[in-house]
C-alpha cells in the first residue's frame, strides 16, 4: 500500500508540474527579489538538511516565463541540498550552496546566466551522461523520483529557450549547474 501512496503522490505532483508548464506566466521580475522569494519558500527543507544558501543576483529587471524560472532554481537549489552531501556528515559547518545570476545584453535581449554550485560529494562518472534522464536518481527508494534536474533541463531548454549544463569544477567545489 506505501508503494501505491508514493506511486499517486508522483503523479500528482507530475500532472500539477504540467499544469504549470502549460499555464506559462510571462511576467517582469525583479530578478534579485524573485530569487529571494524561492530561496524563502524553500528554508523548511535547507533548515532540515543544514544547508545555508548565498545569494549574489544583479540587480535587474526581467521580462521570462516566471514559471519556468522557478522550476529551474527550485529544482536545482534541492537537488543540490538533497544530494550533494551526505547524511552521516554530522560537521557542525552549514552545507554551501551559491546561487548567482549575471546578467548580459543579447541579441533579443538581456541574457541571464543563473548558476547553482554546491561543494559537495559530486557525481559518480557512471551517472553524469544520465543526470537529465527522467526518473534517474541515485536515490532510489529514498524518496527521490529523479525528475529534479530532468524539468529544470526541459525549462531551461524549453519554455525559456536555453540551456543547462553540470559540470565538476574546480577542487573544493563538486558541481556547478549553470
Amino acid at each position: 500500500e506505501e508503494s501505491l501512496q508514493r506511486s499517486a503522490s508522483i503523479v500528482r505532483d507530475l500532472m500539477e508540474r504540467v499544469m504549470q508548464d502549460w499555464a506559462a506566466q510571462v511576467g517582469v521580475i525583479d530578478l534579485q527579489v524573485f530569487c529571494s522569494d524561492i530561496i524563502r519558500d524553500l528554508q523548511p527543507l535547507l533548515h532540515q538538511k543544514r544547508c545555508a544558501v548565498l545569494l549574489d543576483i544583479d540587480q535587474v529587471t526581467v521580462s521570462c516565463d516566471l514559471g519556468a524560472l522557478r522550476n529551474i532554481l527550485l529544482n536545482l537549489v534541492q537537488n543540490a541540498c538533497l544530494h550533494a552531501y551526505d547524511a552521516v556528515d554530522q560537521s557542525a559547518e552549514p552545507r554551501r550552496i551559491e546561487v548567482t545570476a549575471r546578467c548580459s545584453d543579447g541579441e533579443s535581449g538581456v541574457v541571464v546566466c543563473l548558476t547553482v554550485r554546491d561543494w559537495g560529494k559530486g557525481i559518480a562518472p557512471d551517472a553524469w551522461n544520465r543526470i537529465f534522464e527522467p526518473f534517474f536518481t541515485t536515490r532510489r527508494g529514498q524518496g527521490c523520483t529523479g525528475l529534479g534536474l530532468h524539468l529544470a533541463y526541459t525549462a531551461a531548454s524549453g519554455a525559456l529557450g536555453g540551456s543547462l549544463e553540470c559540470r565538476a569544477a574546480e577542487p573544493g567545489i563538486a558541481l556547478v549547474c549553470t
